[in-house]
């Protein structure tokens, strides 16, 4: 499993597609219902969810600081939404 500390990024360029929102619920399940989303990148500050086409599972490398953001890979995106999802 791959999660990024609270201030990454995967930078500019990777982006196809940005929503208004401040949930990271809501922007994981956009990715999600997206087939070539890879992982997201949230913007507390700004309120904007990029659904990115790169990974910082296969492109460690690109992962930047980037104040207010939280970066998400898809697969984590799953399980967490799979676990806050099913009824204890």
């Amino acid at each position: 499993m791959n999660t990024s500390p609270k201030g990454s990024s995967l930078g500019i360029g990777h982006t196809f597609k940005t929503f208004p929102t401040q949930s990271v619920l809501v922007c994981m399940e956009l990715c999600i219902s997206y087939p070539m989303c890879r992982s997201i990148d949230l913007n507390h500050e700004n309120k904007v969810c990029r659904l990115q086409v790169k990974s910082s599972v296969t492109d460690p490398d690109l992962l930047v600081a980037t104040s207010n953001t939280v970066h998400m890979d898809k697969e984590v995106a799953k399980i967490l939404l799979e676990y806050t999802l099913t009824p204890v």
